[in-house]
């Protein structure tokens, strides 16, 4: 699972397609552009790990949360 040259080993790693280290060294060689090497590599870009963080919860949010369920669930027998 740790190869991202095939597809189930990109998945893991959460990259956008799978591309071996060879690869990635020839295709950061040839793009001396940073935004244009940003945009062509498979892992999360600045967009992507901005969408992730708008999900993010902070400490106090997420026990908020987990009170409100407590007091919410019943359990009976």
């Amino acid at each position: 699972m740790a190869d991202t040259s095939t597809p189930l080993g990109a998945e893991v790693a959460g990259w956008a397609y799978p591309v071996g280290m060879n690869d990635l060294f020839l295709l950061a060689a040839s793009i001396k552009d940073r935004k244009t090497f940003e945009k062509a590599t498979p892992w999360a870009v600045q967009a992507d790990i901005e969408e992730k963080a708008r999900y993010e919860v902070s400490p106090e949010e997420r026990e908020q949360a987990l009170r409100e369920l407590d007091a919410e669930i019943k359990f009976t027998s």
